[in-house]
């Protein structure tokens, strides 16, 4: 084994022959021949892979270290190697050597592959590479039936080949029809000059490049001062050469896509060659719209970037996470990260078109947390008109009250234990609130609460104490303005009528003489402290009736009474006529002195404390008492005015006085007396029948007068959606109770005498609730409100996206099955002609893209919305081609003007038959 190339050297298992070295451009060119693998160790292990014999040996070393940069072997059927190398400014290499059998040279990058065929014996050959990355370029041989050797090989500065070597018989050489006999037999050595085609390398530059500008300036290897180059487009037409025979011209209006231009080389008396380069030119990329942030409940949704017309898009997350279902996809699917109560995550939409700047623009999705349900708190009462709400804090969103029935004045509503006062009533007042919670595009929650405010209990006045002579009366409280009154009896016993009615009769227990029986009147009036006081009924017994005993005729001015002695009461003698002194007016054996001459009357009275009772006179004249009593029965009315039925005595004379009450009689002694202003409540009427001495007889009506109820507010009406159920508003009634009743429609009151009842089963459409408040006689109070129950509406389909050259276009929204539907402009400019009409055609419409949304309405649900653009493309620039031209030359420069809208392109309209044949054979 050989080692040849000093410290920097390749080894194998055969023979390694270094046959020749050449320098340029700072390194060196080694040719030889390698008969097995071979490792090159430096600066790495680098194998070739060989055949047992000899093969040919290209390689390239750094001068100064010696560092293989590659190596190249050609392969054959037998033994090839190099015996001469030379080099070739700039960046060729010439080997010369031989080979026994077929040689294939390969392209390694190069313009071609080429084989030599073995004429028998050793055959000389030349072959030429890149020195740069030794891509082959091409390859000639000389040869015949015996050995010929290439021994050297040279070159000069018009890019000919010389080459030297050996020939043993005679040599023919490919490149030509020229054959070298020798003069006599053995060995002879030969020179020969391979020139043209040999050196003839277009060397165009990189087969294919791409740019994203309509100009790029080729990069052909110099030429050399012997030969000429013609730069020429093949395809498509329209790219410009600024000059078509330098190496290095610029290029100009290149089309998008493949450029393809040839560039041939040729030289005086050789044939040209020439080489095809692309130049692709990439098209700057549509601008990206990444679309408007979106809002949305829960954490999927569908991305909305624009379709690029050129160029690909890719979606990315730069905050946040998420996962896009596909990535290159403008309106991909997409789930993000969920958050509480939001999270934001932002993306970035990408448009790039091969190496042109890509587009980029960003959109946020905001994801919130389904809104927490919302809670009120419990119906509260006061005392008073402030106190804390009670909501809960919810854990996403955003909690406010609202007052949706009665006057409040909260301190913070988006507090949800807010300090709240609210209006007073009398005897009480209901403020209805609602506790709405918002997290974001969610739908809210939302929970009422009531709030009873008291006002305070007014002072109780139960009357003066009573004495009465028997066992009924009727009490005399003051009727509360606020609040209810309620009698009770703490000693004795008593029969309370109407326990909370201020006025009412009552009837104690009897006792003898007496007896006491103590009330309480307390009024309390919701959650308020009571207020009470006492008052207490004396009843006495009526005292034994009085019998004077029998008329007396004496002789005499002295005598002796004989009265009843009394078991109840206490009796005593009085002078009624005529003259006579009682010695002891209490004993009813009392003597009479001092009688006067005639008839002389005395009177026994029976008296029970403060109650005189008038008995018959000792006399001998009797009177005939009264009948029987009526005064006709009880009344309740809702006026001040009312008719009293007392009857008419046959015996004696009636008259009515006023027992209770404020009001007045018209005319005391008719039995069928008006009455006029009356009291609210009870008003107590006596009618008293009187005959002589006889003991009157009376008896007590009462007219019960009626307030007019609180004039009835049923609350405004409202609007629903999709929901069955809602929460009435009617006023609460100082006078009177309220009753909810059905009027039209469909739907089941929960509570129908509470004014903020449930009402749930609500049919779709109108429903008309009454809300009326009656008070015993009076006339009934009514008012109705409607609850309109609507359902979502239709979803929204604002038709295919369009484009148009014009300023009007027709829209293709979908009809709605449910709701209405309204056009609006959103972006860019236009008059729409009919904004309720599905396929209103729409006018004026500005150039670029304009947006314009379809919204579906149905009541108070929520509109349903998209979105449709319509792009308006301008009237291209007037086309002026030029002049007219007459040249002679088989080419000429267009002169069309450059568009100020739009893009131009060059097509051919006609030209000369022979022309045309030409045109077609160019392009074959």
């Amino acid at each position: 084994m050989e080692d040849s190339f000093g410290p920097t050297n390749i080894s194998s298992a055969g023979t390694d022959l270094g046959r020749s070295i050449a320098f340029g451009d700072n390194d060196l060119y080694v040719t030889g021949g390698i008969a097995n693998n071979a490792n090159f160790k430096n600066p790495c292990l680098h194998l070739l892979e060989q055949l047992p014999q000899l093969k040919t040996l290209f390689s390239k070393l750094n001068k100064s270290t010696g560092v293989f940069q590659y190596a190249i072997t050609e392969n054959g059927s037998g033994v090839e190697y190099g015996n001469s190398i030379s080099y070739l400014s700039p960046s060729k290499v010439f080997i010369g050597g031989q080979y026994s059998a077929n040689l294939t040279f390969t392209n390694n990058g190069g313009l071609a592959t080429n084989s030599l065929s073995s004429q028998g014996g050793y055959d000389a050959f030349l072959a030429s590479y890149n020195s740069t990355n030794g891509s082959f370029i091409y390859s000639k041989k000389a040869g015949g039936i015996n050995t010929d050797r290439a021994n050297g090989v040279g070159v000069n500065n018009s890019g000919d080949a010389y080459l030297g070597g050996e020939q043993g018989g005679a040599l023919t050489f490919t490149a030509g029809t020229n054959t070298v006999t020798p003069a006599s037999a053995g060995k002879q050595y030969f020179i020969a000059k391979c020139g043209c085609g040999f050196n003839l390398i277009p060397a165009a530059g990189p087969v294919s490049t791409t740019t994203c500008s309509t100009t790029y300036n080729m990069v052909a290897a110099t030429l050399t001062n012997v030969t000429t180059g013609l730069w020429t487009l093949i395809s498509p037409p329209g790219a410009l050469i600024t000059n078509n025979t330098l190496e290095t011209t610029g290029i100009t209006n290149l089309s998008p896509g493949a450029n393809v231009f040839r560039w041939t080389v040729s030289k005086a008396g050789c044939a040209s060659v020439s080489e095809t380069i692309t130049v692709v030119r990439d098209v700057l990329p549509t601008t990206s719209v990444a679309g408007a942030s979106i809002a949305l409940c829960g954490t999927t949704t569908v991305l909305a970037g624009n379709v690029p017309a050129v160029g690909q898009g890719t979606w990315t997350t730069f905050a946040g996470t998420s996962t896009i279902t596909n990535a290159n996809l403008a309106t991909s699917a997409v789930s993000v990260a969920p958050g509480s109560p939001f999270s934001t995550t932002n993306f970035s939409w990408t448009i790039g078109n091969g190496i042109c700047p890509v587009s980029t623009s960003t959109v946020s999705i905001v994801s919130y947390t389904t809104t927490s349900p919302s809670n009120a708190g419990s119906t509260m009462s006061l005392c008073g008109t402030s106190t804390l709400l009670a909501g809960n804090v919810p854990a996403a969103g955003t909690g406010t009250w609202s007052t949706f029935a009665g006057t409040s004045t909260i301190t913070n509503v988006n507090l949800a234990t807010s300090a709240v006062t609210v209006a007073a009533g009398s005897p009480f007042s209901t403020t209805n609130f609602s506790w709405t919670i918002q997290n974001g595009v969610c739908p809210a929650t939302t929970s009422t609460v009531s709030i009873i405010s008291y006002t305070n209990t007014p002072a109780s006045v139960p009357g003066p104490s009573m004495n009465i002579c028997g066992t009924t009366t009727v009490m005399a409280a003051n009727v509360p303005a606020a609040g209810t009154g309620t009698w009770s009896t703490f000693a004795g016993t008593s029969t309370l009528t109407n326990v909370n009615l201020a006025t009412t009769a009552v009837t104690v227990a009897a006792g003898s003489p007496f007896s006491t029986t103590n009330f309480s009147w307390t009024i309390q009036n919701g959650v308020c402290p009571a207020t009470t006081n006492t008052v207490s009924i004396l009843s006495h017994t009526l005292p034994t009736v009085s019998n004077a005993g029998a008329n007396q005729t004496v002789c005499a001015t002295t005598a002796t009474m004989n009265g009843n002695t009394p078991s109840v009461g206490t009796g005593t003698w009085s002078l009624v006529s005529g003259a006579g002194v009682p010695t002891s007016p209490n004993s009813p054996n009392t003597a009479i002195t001092g009688l006067g001459i005639g008839v002389n009357v005395f009177n026994g009275l029976l008296e029970m404390e403060f109650v005189l009772i008038p008995l018959q006179p000792c006399r001998s004249s009797k009177i005939k008492c009264q009948q029987l009593l009526t005064q006709g029965p009880n009344q309740t009315v809702c006026a001040t005015t009312a008719t009293l039925a007392g009857n008419t005595p046959a015996i004696g004379t009636g008259a009515w006085n006023v027992f209770f009450g404020p009001g007045f009689v018209s005319a005391p002694s008719l039995p069928n007396s008006g009455v006029i202003s009356l009291g609210l409540g009870s008003n107590v009427f006596e009618w008293v029948i009187t005959n002589g001495v006889c003991p009157a007889s009376s008896s007590t009506v009462e007219v019960f007068q009626d307030t007019n109820p609180t004039t009835s507010n049923a609350g405004p009406s409202q609007s629903i959606c999709a929901i069955t159920v809602a929460t009435m508003a009617g006023n609460v009634p100082a006078v009177g109770s309220g009753t909810w009743s059905l009027v039209s429609g469909s739907g089941l009151i929960t509570s129908p005498n509470s004014p903020v009842s449930g009402i749930t089963s609500i049919g779709i459409g109108t429903n008309v609730f009454q809300w009326a408040i009656g008070n015993g006689v009076c006339p009934v109070s009514t008012s109705t409100m409607a609850i309109t129950r609507f359902i979502p509406p239709t979803t929204s389909i604002a038709g295919a996206n369009q484009t148009v050259c014009a300023t009007v276009a027709t829209m293709n929204g979908n009809t709605p099955a449910i709701g209405t539907g309204s056009w609006t402009l959103i972006s860019g400019a236009g008059t729409i002609t009919t904004p309720t009409l599905e396929t209103t055609g729409i006018t004026a419409l500005g150039v670029g893209i304009n947006v314009f949304q379809w919204t579906i309405s149905n009541g108070n649900c929520t509109p349903s919305t998209s979105t449709v653009s319509i792009q308006r493309d301008d009237n291209p620039t007037t086309s002026v081609a030029g002049s007219n031209q007459t040249v002679c030359a088989n080419f000429a420069t267009l002169n069309g003007n450059n568009p100020a809208v739009g893009t131009g392109t060059w097509s051919l309209v006609s030209a000369p038959q022979l022309l045309l044949h030409q045109i077609y054979l160019i392009l074959d």
